[in-house]
């Protein structure tokens, strides 16, 4: 009779993710896991360095980068902002001060999630779920009401103008 010994599992380990506050030597590692994240903008749409640096002159405590084994892997920008809730559709350049978070209002109510990238290698591993943990920390920290995200619909400008918005995401998920 022989035994047998269990075996271990054969599947790679999955790297720790560990997200923080970014310092200003990170900027430049933040830039690159941007366009690293969206291949298909073209070069003008990227941000620069300067636009990360103003956001991060606006409200340092809002803005976060996820890193593997010290590589910057994924990133997230925040702001706080006042929004009247009976007024107009906001749009992203009016609530972030065209991207440079000049419109940041300590005194607002509304944690106002700018923007957020994962590279692609690292996706599928609770990158950016670290990075939500990090914004709901400042949500409690500063006592906000709510937390408003904005947001991207990957593959959607191939057919706008054809369906909505919500037509082409109940497709996707369909």
């Amino acid at each position: 009779m022989t035994s047998s010994k269990p075996t271990k599992s054969k599947q790679p380990r999955r790297p720790r993710v560990r997200a923080r506050n970014w310092r200003a030597e990170d900027i430049p590692a933040v830039v690159a896991c941007h366009r690293a994240t969206y291949p298909e903008y073209p070069d003008d749409a990227y941000y620069n360095a300067r636009f990360y640096e103003m956001q991060f002159a606006a409200f340092p405590e809002g803005q976060f980068l996820a890193e593997v084994e010290g590589k910057v892997v994924g990133y997230a920008t925040s702001i706080i902002v006042q929004l009247d809730d009976n007024a107009h559709t906001y749009n992203y350049e009016e609530i972030t001060g065209a991207g440079t978070f000049s419109s940041h209002d300590p005194s607002g109510d509304t944690l106002y999630g700018a923007d957020i990238g994962v590279h692609p290698d690292y996706r599928g591993m609770g990158v950016a779920a670290k990075l939500y943990e990090q914004r709901k920390r400042v949500l409690k920290r500063y006592n906000l009401r709510r937390m408003v995200a904005y947001g991207r619909i990957p593959g959607y400008n191939a057919v706008a103008g054809k369906m909505t918005a919500e037509e082409y995401v109940q497709k996707v998920i369909a």
